[in-house]
């Protein structure tokens, strides 16, 4: 029945009732502007009211942020329906990202994102810091978003907004969440610490520093070594914003991140082989594995982690001329990264394909130049150009011949002697650079008081030079380069002063992707670049001070979808490149937001989404999977987050806080048998505190993920001595794959 739904049907249904209301707004003497909350953003790269931008956006408040404990990337999904983030895929690269099941699943260095991180007006580009920390707010654009965030927002954009220094007086605050494996019910271990210092310098100056300390520990153990793995991630964040005369405002970022990983968190057996060989393995002595989906137990012989650096630091200049802003954002960034070890197999004593010894390193600039008007005209306009270069290097992590088995460096398949290599030992220097220069303009005109039109154009070129070698220099080479033009056209019209209905089309790009192989005599891989064309119908309508609605309807055509599979070359598990033809994805969203009385605030969203393989598409493992939705993808999702506050007394109140998030069926591999999908399920986390009723202080009781879901952020197929082995492998998420009880208490002074 679903297939045959028309959404031009729910579309007219939808702006047919929205009229009613509007209609009903329009009289009701409780609709004045001091009952209307009012939210801020800049979607457009303009501040605006949120009811007045004709774009489907989810909003998440510094306070939301904060009760429902979003300290990564990963956490945001939990904030918005259409949002799915993971750590796989590039995930800590390019955000990992999917926005109404559009996203990128290329695991490799040229690959862009289709979900733009975006934080202080700064693109991350390929280089994301994870942690979340000391935020404002978090926009959620969904669909292309190429005329004003560039290439990486073809499926959408994640816009963050650190919180901004004040002028006014000096504070600060401290803060500590504590959970304990197996206090409580918690699954796994997590320490996380942080705190902020605001210092005025002057009337016009002040600099704000904030930090962040996040240990875990027990998501999995290596059982062979009876040792729990252990993950630490620091971040520090200085912020300066100066006022430097009436019409110039300066302000000055710097960003550091480490990540220590001791024990190297991969994918682990999660469903049980039917290979007899493979589970007799896991069944040995010397590993004592057992099997279960949360997979948080594996078979190592050697310690497996790597260590990740990253740094930022940009600078944000404004000059407010007569009716014209003058804007320029500038960004240097780069990170290092040492993989001591990474095993792929897991199955001790038997041979394993692991990487070792690698050392990965990327830098990348970005500048752009804005021009916006600022007047009241009925024309309002930005223009601008960008620019940004990237360049990745990948080498050995230690001195020795390249090539020798006694002393592995790179990728090779050898028992832990290194006596019995079935493949040997070889490491691949990788020397990548992309560079995309981009003009744009963007407008609005209102031609009268209800009825606005918008549009706008991108122009974007890009090129990549790729360089790889095996066991010594680069010796095969490969340049690509693409050029662009995509745009947005639409209509807003003014129902009433609170209420109005909207269209748009857009069309996105998301650059090429190259596969080099380290022999010349091999083909290259170049998927085409990523097109996608959107259609959307909405509505937005703020009732009172207690409720706003927003409701959409949208079709998404990709051409060129870039995606991977991961097949058989011999022996080897190896990831294979493709484009798919086509993929559609349609559906409609619900969002509300508001309170019920003076006493519970909530913001909720539901998310219906249909995007399937095209007919005659083949899985990896050979199965048909035309019809099936698209890896990663729920059909449906719905959030919640809500918080009920109580007084107790003058200056004390009671709160309760729940953040729930149901997903329908969720294939997490492209292969055709049900094995790899993850049944529909609800996520719950609670908590329940007292405060100060200024939030001087607060402290918390919590839970995540109460009931024990076992979600995995991916799927993999089991191997055993190059074959399949009938089992599956999963990748754990603290937080979302395993349970967590704690307590948290903050204070500000």
């Amino acid at each position: 029945m679903m297939k045959k739904f028309s959404y031009s049907t729910l579309a007219l249904a939808m702006l047919s009732s929205y009229s009613a209301i509007a209609a009903q707004e329009t009289t009701s003497p409780a609709n004045d502007d001091a009952d209307i909350e009012v939210i801020m953003v800049s979607a457009q790269k303009r501040v605006e009211r949120l009811q007045d931008v004709p774009i489907a956006i989810s909003v998440t408040s510094s306070e939301q942020l904060k009760r429902d404990q979003i300290n990564s990337l990963t956490d945001l999904q939990r904030t918005t329906p259409s949002l799915e983030l993971t750590p796989t895929f590039n995930g800590e690269d390019s955000g990992g990202g999917r926005i109404r099941g559009l996203g990128s699943i290329v695991d490799n260095e040229t690959a862009g994102a289709s979900v733009a991180i975006v934080v202080d007006q700064v693109p991350q580009g390929n280089i994301v810091l994870p942690q979340l920390f000391d935020l404002a707010q978090v926009e959620v654009l969904r669909g292309p978003q190429g005329t004003l965030f560039g290439q990486t927002a073809s499926a959408g954009v994640v816009n963050i907004t650190t919180a901004d220094p004040d002028t006014l007086d000096f504070y600060g605050n401290v803060g500590v969440d504590y959970s304990n494996k197996g206090l409580a019910g918690s699954e796994f271990g997590q320490v996380i610490t942080r705190g902020t210092l605001n210092i005025p310098l002057s009337d016009d100056t002040a600099i704000r520093f904030a930090a962040m300390k996040k240990s875990d520990s027990g998501i999995q153990k290596n059982m062979l070594l009876d040792k729990e793995n252990k993950h630490d991630s620091t971040s520090f964040r200085g912020k300066l914003k100066s006022i430097l005369t009436d019409s110039v405002t300066l302000t000055v970022i710097a960003d550091y991140n480490k990540s220590e990983n001791d024990g190297y968190t991969f994918f682990s057996m999660a469903k049980t082989p039917t290979n007899e060989a493979s589970l007799a393995a896991y069944e040995a002595e010397i590993c004592g594995v057992t099997i279960k989906e949360s997979a948080q137990e594996y078979c190592s012989q050697r310690d497996q982690g790597y260590d990740r650096t990253a740094y930022s630091l940009s600078s944000i200049l404004q000059i407010d001329f007569d009716n014209i802003a003058f804007t320029s954002v500038s960004n240097y960034r780069k990170t290092h990264t040492d993989t001591s070890l990474k095993d792929y197999t897991r199955h001790a004593p038997f041979p394993s394909a692991v990487d070792q010894q690698i050392k990965d390193s990327a830098d990348q600039i970005s500048q752009e130049l804005r021009l916006q008007s600022t007047s009241d005209s009925n024309f309002q306009y930005t223009v601008g150009a960008f620019y940004s270069s990237y360049d990745f290097n990948g080498n050995p992590l230690t001195d020795g011949a390249l090539g020798d088995n006694s002393n592995p460096i790179g990728f090779s398949v050898c028992n832990l002697e290194g006596t019995f290599c079935p493949v040997s030992s070889v490491f691949v220097i990788k020397d990548i650079t992309i560079q995309s220069k981009a003009i744009f303009g963007d407008a609005t005109w209102d031609i009268d008081e209800n009825m606005r039109v918008f549009g706008g154009l991108r122009f974007t070129n890009q090129s990549v030079e790729t360089g790889v070698g095996i066991n010594g220099p680069v010796s095969n080479t490969y340049n690509s380069d693409e050029s662009n033009v995509s745009g947005r056209l639409g209509m807003r019209y003014n129902l009433s002063k609170d209420a109005m209905v909207y269209g748009s089309y857009a069309r996105g790009f998301k650059g090429q992707v190259i596969d080099v192989p380290p022999s010349p005599a091999l083909p290259v891989t170049e998927l085409n670049p990523e097109i996608p064309t959107a259609y959307e119908i909405g509505t937005k309508v703020a009732l009172n001070r207690y409720t706003n609605l927003e409701a959409n309807v949208f079709l998404t055509q990709v051409k060129d979808f870039q995606a991977q599979r991961s097949v058989f070359v011999g022996t080897e598990l190896v990831t294979a490149l493709e484009n798919i033809n086509e993929i559609e994805t349609k559906g409609f969203e619900l969002a509300a937001r508001g309170s019920l009385g003076d006493n519970f605030s909530y913001n909720a969203g539901f998310i219906h989404n249909t995007v399937e393989y095209p007919d005659g598409f083949v899985g990896a493992d050979g199965g048909d999977l035309s019809g099936e939705q698209l890896i990663f993808s729920p059909k449906n999702k719905f959030s919640l987050s809500g918080e009920y506050a109580n007084g107790l007394g003058d200056n004390t109140e009671l709160f309760l806080n729940t953040n729930v998030v149901w997903k329908s069926d969720v294939r997490y591999e492209a292969r055709s048998t049900d094995t790899f999908v993850y049944p529909s399920h609800f996520t719950i986390g609670a908590s329940i505190g007292m405060r100060e009723v200024d939030d001087k202080w607060r402290a918390t009781l919590f839970a995540r993920n109460i009931t024990g879901e076992d979600e995995p952020a991916a799927y993999l197929a089991g191997t055993f001595l190059g074959q399949i082995d009938g089992g599956v492998r999963a990748w754990p998420v603290g937080g979302v794959t395993l349970r967590q009880v704690g307590i948290s208490f903050d204070y500000k002074f």
